[in-house]
């Protein structure tokens, strides 16, 4: 876990000087219902927070089509060269604009380029800012690498755009984040722009006429930060999560809420746990459910987990889900907790509470369908 920071919900901090970077060329593309985008650069805080520091156009030989973008490859290694080997700073993830195809998250397609460039380079985090037009009736002034007088979008269009930070992202799991966004220009690209050793159309002069008041998103809060209380709880499930096998700790994801703070864990076979305690001392847990990554089904466990068991750890709690998993999760707890026993899948048949009354690997089989995985 290192020196992971839990006293905190996540954000992506950016320069205005490069979300607007970003909005403009997702306007200049957009307006055409066309996608693209850019790459961002910058450093990682000590709690796993991004903090992008540049903004890059697309590159030349970039793919752009109405329902699919790939940046140019080449472009990107020289760009990354450059940044990391020069300025120090590396690559955060990428941004690109979903236009009008009211889409505002990652496609899959868009995850599965995640998962192939952080698997190739071993990369355990990842950003990327999705954009949406709204708006646009009139034509804008463009030109891809600004030999024209500048983007001048119109009054009418305006972009949303959405943060989100993969916690896993070889396994594609992400969370949607709000945006605090750091007044005037990146001191990194003022610095670029004196070096010379780019050409401005490379990191996006050309869109940096687009207005931050055209731009819409979730913006974070800082009063908004947990309390004292809340932070003395984060502490004590922080001292949990230490009992946690490594590649769970760098995994955990703690989310703030009006009354409770909840935990997010990751589980064998590309599941969720999803942990709920309150934000008082001495604080308990209030609710445990699972998450089919396949299904997309969240299952309330709460009360086979707590029952005979109320003040069980997260790690205790970690090691009961970890062990059995998908229907055996089901089969397990039900017999070891007495209590009426939940669906976790689709297509399982519900077990009455006399067919668990034996452990589960002492059971017969019962036939509940074709198997899933």
């Amino acid at each position: 876990m290192g020196t992971k920071d839990f006293c905190g919900p996540d954000y992506l901090t950016i320069y205005e000087s490069e979300l607007r970077i970003a909005a403009g060329i997702s306007a200049l593309w957009g307006e055409r219902e066309i996608e693209a985008g850019g790459a961002m650069f910058g450093l990682w805080t000590h709690g796993a927070r991004p903090v992008v520091l540049l903004v890059t156009g697309p590159g030349r030989q970039a793919t752009h089509e109405p329902a699919y973008f790939e940046q140019d490859v080449g472009f990107i290694h020289k760009i990354n060269g450059i940044m990391t080997g020069r300025y120090g700073i590396q690559l955060l993830g990428f941004d690109h604009c979903h236009h009008f195809l009211g889409l505002p998250h990652p496609s899959s397609s868009d995850v599965s380029q995640v998962q192939s460039i952080t698997g190739k380079n071993n990369f355990t985090r990842w950003c990327e800012i999705i954009t949406t037009c709204e708006g646009g009736d009139d034509i804008l002034q463009r030109n891809a690498y600004g030999t024209s007088k500048g983007l001048s979008p119109t009054d009418s269009i305006h972009i949303r755009a959405h943060a989100y930070l993969y916690t896993n992202p070889q396994r594609g799991a992400k969370t949607e984040v709000p945006i605090r966004v750091l007044s005037g220009i990146s001191p990194y690209r003022l610095r670029i722009l004196a070096d010379g050793i780019l050409d401005p159309a490379d990191i996006g002069e050309y869109a940096c006429g687009f207005s931050k008041e055209r731009i819409i998103y979730d913006s974070f809060d800082f009063e908004t930060e947990p309390s004292i209380e809340a932070n003395e709880v984060l502490q004590a499930l922080a001292a949990q999560c230490q009992k946690l096998p490594r590649p769970v700790q760098d995994s955990i994801r703690f989310e703030i809420e009006d009354d409770s703070i909840t935990v997010t864990l990751p589980l064998p076979g590309n599941g969720t746990a999803h942990i709920s305690c309150s934000d008082q001392l001495p604080f308990s847990i209030q609710k445990v459910c699972i998450k089919n990554e396949v299904h997309k089904k969240n299952i309330d466990v709460t009360a086979a987990i707590l029952a005979g068991h109320p003040d069980i750890t997260l790690d205790g709690i970690y090691g009961i889900l970890a062990r059995r998993r998908g229907k055996e999760v089901r089969h397990y707890l039900s017999w070891r907790r007495g209590c009426a026993c939940f669906d976790v899948s689709t297509n399982c048949q519900r077990d009455t509470a006399e067919s668990l009354s034996e452990p589960p690997n002492q059971r017969r089989t019962k036939n509940v369908g074709p198997k899933t995985r």
